[in-house]
C-alpha cells in the first residue's frame, strides 16, 4: 500500500491543534487526500545468445539390380549402404533464460550417404521332365538338370538314338549318349 499524503494550506492566523485539527478564522482550504505517484521502473529483460550444433543422420538409398545367377525370390547385399552425416549450426536467443528465437546459420555435410545395392535373383531352373510313368528302366537327371528316361530295350516313343547293344537312348544331348552301351549305332 502506498503512503497517503494530506495537503493542507493554512492561512495566516490559523492554529494547528492536537490530532491534526485546524482552527482558524481566516481562509482555509479544505484538506484533500492525495496519493503519491507510483514510480514503476520496467525491468529490462536479460538477453543472451549462444551457438549450438545439431548432428543429423541422412538416410541412404537402396538400389536393386537383377542377378541371373541368384535363384528367383532370393536377395543378396552387393554393397552395404551407409548413412550420411550433416551438421546444422544455430544461433539461439534467450530472454531471461527462456529461448525466444532459433536461427539456422549454416549446414555442413560431413559425410555423403552411400547407396546400398541389393541383387535380386532372377534365375529359374528348368522344370524336370515329368513323364516318368512311361520310363521302363527309371529316370536320371542329366547335366542340364532335366529328368530323362534311362536307356531301355523298347522304344517308348521319345528315343533319340539306338545304342550299339540295341538299347534305345533318350538323351537330350549328343555328348555321352550310349556311353555305357557301346556308343551310338544311329541317331533317330
Amino acid at each position: 500500500m502506498s503512503p497517503r499524503y494530506i495537503k493542507l494550506i493554512i492561512a495566516t492566523g490559523a492554529t494547528l491543534l492536537t490530532g491534526g485539527a485546524v482552527a482558524t478564522t481566516a481562509n482555509i482550504e479544505p484538506a484533500k487526500e492525495a496519493t503519491a505517484p507510483a514510480v514503476v521502473e520496467e525491468a529490462k529483460p536479460k538477453i543472451t545468445t549462444e551457438t549450438a550444433a545439431k548432428t543429423i543422420e541422412t538416410p541412404y538409398k537402396t538400389t536393386y539390380v537383377d542377378d541371373a545367377n541368384l535363384p528367383k525370390g532370393q536377395t543378396k547385399i552387393v554393397a552395404k549402404g551407409q548413412t550420411g552425416i550433416k551438421v546444422e549450426h544455430y544461433t539461439i536467443t534467450y530472454e531471461d533464460g527462456v529461448e525466444t528465437k532459433r536461427e539456422l546459420d549454416r549446414t555442413e555435410t560431413s559425410r555423403e550417404p552411400t547407396s546400398e545395392v541389393i541383387a535380386k535373383g532372377t534365375y529359374v531352373p528348368p522344370q524336370p521332365r515329368t513323364e516318368t510313368a512311361s520310363c521302363q528302366n527309371g529316370t536320371y537327371v542329366n547335366s542340364a538338370g532335366n529328368t530323362v528316361c534311362r536307356p531301355s530295350k523298347n522304344n517308348t516313343g521319345d528315343a533319340t538314338a539306338i545304342c550299339a547293344d540295341g538299347t534305345y537312348s533318350y538323351s537330350q544331348s549328343r555328348r555321352g549318349t550310349c556311353s555305357h552301351h557301346g556308343g551310338v549305332s544311329s541317331w533317330l
